[in-house]
């Protein structure tokens, strides 16, 4: 169990939000946390959300939110948004070297949530904070995919199988510098 978990929580990055939903007292919440850029505790009960809070207090990237699983108190239409921009346009991780492979997916998923994050009028802060995100993105789409085209179909060395060296696998699977400079800036 342990390995598994350690396994799976080597598996995240540490630029990523992610939402610990029906959090409780915040178990996974502390797990995730030192492994990722945010994590967003939800949780319907202001008791277990005061529990958590007070539990965790010493962790300073985590955001606490109360609300029920069938209406999130986050920003859940404009990753809908996002994900249909996806499909629209065809931005599914293709099967030859060349294409757009999962990498390439990923900055377009970023490149729509950024946009539709600055698009949407319901938190004036998340406008602010991503509508020069989503015009640098804009602006420098070409630029990234040639990036992470650049890199496909040749031998990464990621210092292991079972236990990748953390330093290494960043680099292999976040290969475009300028993608990751503007990731940098959120």
């Amino acid at each position: 169990r342990e390995f598994l978990s350690a396994s799976l929580l080597s598996l995240l990055d540490d630029t990523w939000v992610v939402g610990d939903l029906g959090c409780g007292t915040g178990l996974a919440t502390a797990a995730l946390a030192p492994h990722v850029g945010t994590v967003i505790g939800v949780d319907v009960s202001d008791e277990m959300l005061g529990a958590a809070r007070e539990r965790l207090a010493a962790i300073d990237n985590i955001e606490w939110r109360a609300g029920a699983l069938e209406a999130l108190p986050i920003a859940h239409d404009t990753l809908d948004a996002a994900t249909g921009q996806l499909l629209e346009h065809d931005r599914s991780p293709s099967r030859k070297v060349g294409g757009l492979d999962n990498r390439g997916s990923h900055f377009y998923l970023a490149l729509y949530w950024a946009q539709a994050l600055a698009a949407q009028d319901k938190d004036a802060e998340l406008k602010k904070t991503f509508a020069p995100i989503a015009k640098e993105l804009s602006e420098k789409e070409q630029m990234i995919v040639a990036e992470l085209a650049a890199v496909q179909g040749k031998p990464t060395d990621v210092g292991g199988y079972y236990l990748p060296d953390d330093t290494k696998a960043a680099a292999a699977l976040r290969p475009s510098a300028t993608f990751n400079q503007i990731l940098a800036k959120l």
